[in-house]
């Protein structure tokens, strides 16, 4: 059984991720039949159905502290046995508390609130319905991602993995109320997208780092008033294809005001794009809104602040960066659980969904520049020439 991690989030085990860089359905949809079939199989338990979450917990051997935690949040306990919606659990063992004790002494009330929350869905998520979902929505709601915390997905030869730290060792106890997924570790809640960037190994995101550090960015956009966010990681060998004279300009100080447009490209202030979902925070004015909970109350008092959309087929996103007057297309396609992004028609993600509480971060292949011009798609063959300086300057002219 892994180790829990003292942050929510393992880098070595992200980093071992291997996400699609083929956008073509057919071969997405191959892969995805390959990963379905080395998937370890065991069969749905029905024998406890007509009991609740709840009752079922109770019932079995290895989860007396889950519930002995769970006793003491009534809100929970109150979910777990209503009949009225149906919810997902995944249900650490004791012994995975007793690995959870070894290294966190001391939890707060508070923060053992927050890990019961993540390890709670209000959907119903059997087995059959997870291979189809990398990420799911969870009760724990953090302030600044304006959506529901999200527990990442993935099928694995050990197993489902979850949150990279755990794997399902029993899935598919079915109760009257929901699902409960036995795993081998307690997942912690994620850190914020500039401590998942900060935990990446040096030798292949050490650039990137130091750029967020010298032009100021890092403690702007961890202090700023976002509320969710995506940004996009170069490694070390993205920066490396930019060629020695345009990074000896860019860590310059004549270079230094570029540099910060460059990684203000990279993020996208208060939208959070996951690879099968979209967080957008909401004009009340737009044909966007979701329709009130309750029709009686009009749209002001109860709009929610978020859309959440699921992302089906092939679908391309226009994203504002932070960067003013220009944004970035990314493209995803999926078929099942299978997944892959591009971003400006041409750049791969080659790791997806690196779970934030305030956000998502996403590892790209290239250092993202704007396009000559926004509206066009530029060849894989022109974009992938190295930029000159005089072609890296006009690419942010005007830009702020």
């Amino acid at each position: 059984m892994a180790t829990p991690t003292t942050t929510g989030f393992s880098a070595q085990a992200w980093l071992e991720q291997a996400t699609p860089l083929e956008s073509d359905e057919g071969i997405l949809e191959q892969q995805y039949a390959d990963s379905i079939g080395r998937l370890p199989h065991s069969p749905p338990r029905h024998d406890m159905d007509k009991l609740t979450i709840y009752e079922i917990l109770a019932q079995l051997e290895n989860t007396i502290q889950l519930l002995e935690h769970i006793d003491h949040f009534p809100t929970l306990v109150v979910s777990l046995s209503s009949t009225t919606i149906n919810h997902t659990i995944w249900a650490p063992t004791d012994a995975a508390f007793l690995k959870l004790y070894d290294v966190h002494k001391n939890l707060s009330k508070g923060f053992q609130e927050q890990i019961l929350q993540h390890h709670i869905s209000p959907h119903l998520m059997p087995i059959s319905r997870i291979l189809h979902t990398p990420n799911i929505p969870v009760l724990l709601c953090p302030p600044n991602l304006k959506g529901d915390q999200r527990l990442r997905l993935l099928p694995s030869l050990a197993g489902i993995q979850v949150n990279f730290d755990a794997h399902i060792t029993e899935g598919d106890i079915i109760a009257c109320n929901g699902v409960i997924h036995i795993i081998d570790s307690v997942v912690l809640p994620p850190p914020s997208m500039l401590q998942v960037v900060s935990l990446l190994p040096p030798g292949d995101f050490s650039v990137l780092q130091l750029a967020l550090r010298k032009t100021g960015l890092a403690d702007e956009i961890a202090n700023g008033p976002f509320k969710g966010g995506t940004l996009f990681a170069p490694n070390n060998s993205a920066f490396r294809n930019l060629g020695e004279a345009l990074n000896a300009f860019l860590f310059s100080q004549d270079g230094e005001n570029y540099l910060q447009k460059l990684v203000k490209y990279h993020f996208v202030p208060n939208q959070t794009l996951y690879s099968n979902a979209f967080y957008k925070a909401l004009d009340l004015s737009t044909s966007e809104n979701l329709p009130p909970l309750n029709p009686a109350v009009t749209p002001a008092a109860k709009a929610p602040n978020h859309s959440h959309r699921l992302i089906k087929g092939s679908k391309n996103f226009e994203l504002p960066t932070y960067l003013e007057e220009h944004s970035l297309s990314v493209n995803i396609t999926r078929f099942g659980g299978i997944i892959a992004m591009q971003v400006n028609g041409f750049t791969p993600v080659t790791l997806q969904d690196g779970v934030a509480n305030n956000g998502i971060v996403h590892v790209v292949s290239s250092v993202l520049v704007p396009p000559r011009e926004a509206s066009l798609v530029k060849s894989d063959r022109e974009e992938s020439m190295v930029l000159s300086l005089k072609e890296l300057m006009s690419r942010f002219k005007g830009s702020t």
